[in-house]
This record gives C-alpha cells, structure tokens and sequence, in this order.
C-alpha cells in the first residue's frame, strides 16, 4: 500500500461518518475550489485531505506521515492554517483557509448552515440562532479580495435566513423536508442569481396569501428543474404528481414555447385547475 492509499483508507474511514458538509464531499470541493488558484502539490493534498482530522487526530496523523519521507511539520502547519478558526501563518495555508470560507457557490454558506443543522436535528430557528451567534461576521479571510467576496456571502446568508422567517415562526414538517430537498439541490448551481432567495420568497408570498402547503412545496421547488441536476421525475417520486405537474407547467411556460409545448401546458393547468388545492381559500 502507498502511502497515498494508506492516508486515504485512514481519512475516508473517517470521513464517512461525518454529515455531508464535512465528509468525503467537502473535501473534494476544497481540492477543486484550491485548484483555481494554486497548483496543488502533494504536500498541499495531503494538507486539505487531513485538516479535518488534524484537531482530533494528530497524533495518529504525525504518527502515519513520519514512516515517510515527508515534510511533516509543514503539512501539519499547513493543515491546521486552513481551518476556518485560524489566523493562518503560511502562504498555502492562507489560500486554503480563505477558500474552506468560499467553498462552494453564493449560497453555499446558508446551505451548509441548513444541511448540517438538519443533520443534527436542530430546528429552523436553532440553526438560523446558531448562525448568527457563532458564525456571522466571526470569521475572517486572510486575503482581501477574498475578504470582500466572503462579505457578500455573509449578507446574501442573512437575507436566506430572514426570507425562511415564515417557516420559522410557523413550522411545517412538509415545508421543511421541501426546503431540505431544495437545498441540496443546489448544492452544485452554478449560476449568478439565487435560486434559493428566489424560490424562498415566492414561497413567502404565496404562503401570506394562504395558500395550501402542495402549492407552497412548488413555489419552493419552482426553479430547482431548470437550474439544477433534479428533474421532474425526481420531484413526482418525492413528492408527488400535483407537485411535479405545477412545477412542469411553469418550467414550460417559462421556456420559449412552440405550438406542440404550449398545448402541453394547458393540458396541465387545466388539470391542476379541477384540483380543489389549486385555489387559494377565500
């Protein structure tokens, strides 16, 4: 066994039993997102694959890299520079550290917060509180242009957690497993607008005007098809088909609509309009 193989058994064992936001996953966008600005080097790697471990791990870490030829001390270094609660004293390291704060997309802070509350089976108000006690504004990256980026992320992340205030003052668990689905959907959108705010406040609205929680899951899923790796079929085998036809009616009415297509959409709102919970209650 190299000695590559033998770190990775050794990390992903652990890796795996981590939530989703700290497993094997947040390590493979740490390594993409680096790779932007660095050319990655071994020690660099083995630094990103053992930061998450090296606060509870070091020992066995020190113990698996001085049985090789390896500058043990500055992966170590390294290592703990890139952790998020750290004034990093290497050049690696600072890069790093400012981009575990940049992982990911605009909204990715806010879909780190949800996910990983949800996975400990805290409440919408408990994670938002949690945020916003020890993780807004604490944190710094050691770049200012990257400092500035992160900003931006930390006002977008506050406006995502005043825009679910609904949900929060009024707990659904159907709206909630809508909004845990919508999340982690756009873990990977890769675009400039939010398709979380967006969809949030549509939802938002909707919701003010009483409408039922079918019609609100579609509000919180309506862009998820278009931008995003879910498809129809996703959505009707989670949530049903009056979801997935609403849903389906809006993505064609927004796209460029030729004849064939635009029978196909009134099909469908014709048949979601005989549905009772189509109509808002008076």
């Amino acid at each position: 066994m190299t000695i590559a193989a033998t770190i990775l058994a050794f990390c992903q064992q652990i890796y795996t039993q981590k939530d989703s936001m700290h497993g094997i996953a947040h390590i493979e966008r740490l390594l993409e997102k680096s790779n932007q600005y660095i050319k990655l080097t071994d020690t660099t790697v083995l630094a990103i694959w053992l930061h998450g471990l090296i606060e509870t791990h070091e020992s066995k870490i020190r113990e698996l890299l001085s049985s090789y030829n390896l500058p043990l001390e500055t992966i170590i270094q390294i290592a703990k520079d890139s952790l998020k609660n750290k004034y990093p004293v290497t050049f690696e390291g600072s890069l790093i550290h400012d981009m575990h704060l940049l992982e990911g997309n605009d909204d990715f802070l806010f879909i780190k917060s949800i996910l990983t509350g949800y996975a400990r089976g805290q409440t919408l108000a408990e994670t938002r509180d949690y945020y916003l006690n020890f993780l807004y504004k604490k944190h710094k990256c050691a770049f200012p242009e990257n400092q500035a980026l992160f900003e931006k992320r930390e006002q977008r992340t506050w406006e995502l957690f005043h825009a679910i205030s609904f949900l929060i003052e009024h707990p659904c668990k159907e709206l909630e497993e809508t909004l845990i689905f919508t999340v982690n959907a756009c873990i990977d959108a890769d675009n400039e607008k939010s398709v979380l705010l967006h969809s949030i406040r549509v939802c938002q609205q909707l919701f003010g005007k009483g409408y039922p929680v079918p019609i609100l899951q579609a509000a919180l899923m309506c862009d998820i098809t278009q931008e995003t790796k879910i498809k129809i079929n996703d959505i009707r085998q989670k949530f049903g088909d009056f979801q997935a036809n609403l849903i389906h009616s809006l993505t064609i009415l927004n796209m460029e609509i030729n004849k064939d297509s635009n029978n196909l959409y009134l099909d469908e709102v014709e048949k979601i309009k005989k549905l009772s919970l189509f109509n808002a209650p008076n």
